[in-house]
């Protein structure tokens, strides 16, 4: 492990005070950990770092905190089979969390009405998890076709994760958001946030498809996707534009549905 002293420079993100007598030129530092010395199995599981310093000939010994991470938005990362999450403990200590995972990598997409998530090998009993035994749906196996299969009407109206019997979590090797139509309904599968699989049901779907400025205009091209059960009967739609620091909605344009 390497570090290096840093000159931060905005003081304010790591409450280091201002005094026009103090020096910030060591006031931060940058900590290297190469890859290759996590790969041993040995360090499976929670890995913290200790900080050690002298200051005044007395020794001190701390683990590195962190600032507080949204569990909506975790940091991870993977590398030859191995799954590195990055978070804290109740005392803010840092924590990285080492694992080895067998993530998914092949295609992901509805066919007969079914969510079929391709795996070249059974990996596990999966679930839709949201979050309570009670609504708990289980994927099943198609050796014929590699892979597992949920059909898209036993789906709830919420988010779920896909997790195995053991509520470990599903990964996949790639980050990215799928838009997964039907007329049964339109999934969109969701793994970049820390690769885990977000998966949620919608009965009607606008995805903006193309942005383009003309003249003095944008042109803003949505594409529309509905279950059966709304074919032909949504007839307009409105498209707003949201300012989260005021709360306020605008009203930027109203349309026919082609």
């Amino acid at each position: 492990m390497n570090h290096k002293d840093i000159k931060p420079k905005i003081r304010s993100q790591f409450n280091i005070p201002y005094n026009v007598d103090y020096s910030y030129d060591a006031a931060g530092y940058r900590i290297t950990i190469p890859y290759k010395n996590l790969f041993d199995d040995e360090l499976n599981g929670e890995n913290r770092i200790l900080m050690n310093y002298k200051q005044d000939g007395v020794e001190h010994n701390f683990f590195l905190g962190f600032k507080q991470i949204d569990p909506n938005n975790l940091k991870a990362t993977h590398s030859k089979g191995k799954y590195f999450l990055i978070t804290h403990d109740l005392n803010n200590d840092l924590v990285i969390d080492v694992s080895n995972k067998n993530f998914f990598n092949e295609k992901i997409a509805i066919e007969d009405d079914n969510l079929c998530i391709f795996s070249k090998e059974f990996k596990g009993n999966l679930f839709l998890d949201y979050g309570n035994p009670e609504s708990q749906i289980p994927l099943a196996y198609n050796e014929d076709k590699h892979c597992y299969i949920v059909k898209i009407n036993s789906f709830l109206d919420s988010k779920a994760k896909l997790t195995y019997e053991n509520k470990e979590l599903a990964v996949h090797k790639k980050s990215q958001v799928l838009f997964l139509n039907s007329k049964k309904g339109q999934i969109i599968v969701d793994t970049k946030n820390d690769f885990t699989f977000d998966i949620s049901k919608y009965e009607v779907l606008s995805i903006i498809s193309d942005i383009a400025q003309r003249n003095s205009k944008i042109d803003i091209t949505i594409d529309y996707h509905c279950s059966d059960k709304y074919e032909g009967k949504l007839k307009s739609a409105r498209l707003y534009f949201k300012n989260e620091l005021d709360m306020m909605i605008y009203n930027l344009s109203e349309g026919k549905i082609d």
